[in-house]
């Protein structure tokens, strides 16, 4: 390798089935240390764990959906069906709608979100990226966002009479609280596609890290702007 080379080795044998006894501190690496995850330490060949990070990834996805129509709400562009104005005021009913919408979700987002990360791996310099492997480590990726995500509205209905006034009483201090976490997720990624796959570091940097962070950032930038505005003005 020369010093101009500037692509990625894969790692040998990226997929370890023995490991998933370990998860719990695969569950710390993917946070803290996610090239080690992505590297040598996967838990990914074990299917009950794929369908549960799969899960939880639209699990997540459709909590999003439900804030979604609560900021329209709020700004007065549209009004909530009565399915949602019944859910978010009982977590019971809540919880089922959201639960059911996940499975939906997740499978759109494993086979979908898997195929665009399959694409992307293959601009930063993938030759005939594996499928399934792509989809691996795009949903143990989205991971890093959807486990926090989830776990504060869990948090919330233990502490909120119901998700209206949750949402109404806390979502300034968690909306905060949550932001780093979608960029965290781009720098898991970007390890990931860089550990598992034979890649140019360079061309994943753009399609793992730079332009899914900007994208973040005018998704975040630009509706916040327009709650301050539409609520607040």
């Amino acid at each position: 390798m020369t010093a101009f080379d500037t692509t990625q080795p894969i790692s040998p044998e990226p997929i370890l089935p023995e490991a998933a006894r370990l998860w719990p501190r695969h569950l710390v690496d993917i946070f803290l240390r996610p090239k080690r995850f992505f590297s040598g330490q996967l838990a990914l060949g074990s299917t009950p764990y794929v369908l549960f990070v799969t899960w939880l990834l639209g699990l997540s996805s459709a909590i999003d959906r439900v804030d979604g129509h609560l900021v329209k709400a709020d700004l007065g562009t549209a009004t909530l069906n009565p399915l949602l104005e019944r859910a978010v005021s009982s977590w019971p009913l809540y919880w089922a709608c959201v639960l059911v919408a996940g499975v939906l979700a997740g499978a759109g987002l494993w086979y979908v979100g898997g195929w665009w990360y399959r694409v992307r791996a293959g601009w930063a310099g993938a030759r005939d990226p594996d499928p399934r492997l792509a989809r691996l480590v795009y949903v143990y990726s989205g991971f890093v966002v959807a486990l926090p995500a989830v776990s504060v509205v869990v948090l919330w209905t233990l502490a909120f009479p119901d998700y209206r006034t949750a949402w109404t009483d806390d979502q300034s201090f968690w909306s905060l609280a949550l932001v780093v976490f979608p960029f965290w997720s781009c720098w898991a990624s970007f390890r990931g596609v860089t550990s598992v796959f034979e890649v140019s570091r360079a061309k994943a940097a753009v399609w793992f890290l730079v332009l899914p962070s900007a994208l973040y950032l005018l998704l975040i930038g630009g509706g916040a702007l327009a709650y301050m505005f539409g609520v607040g003005g």
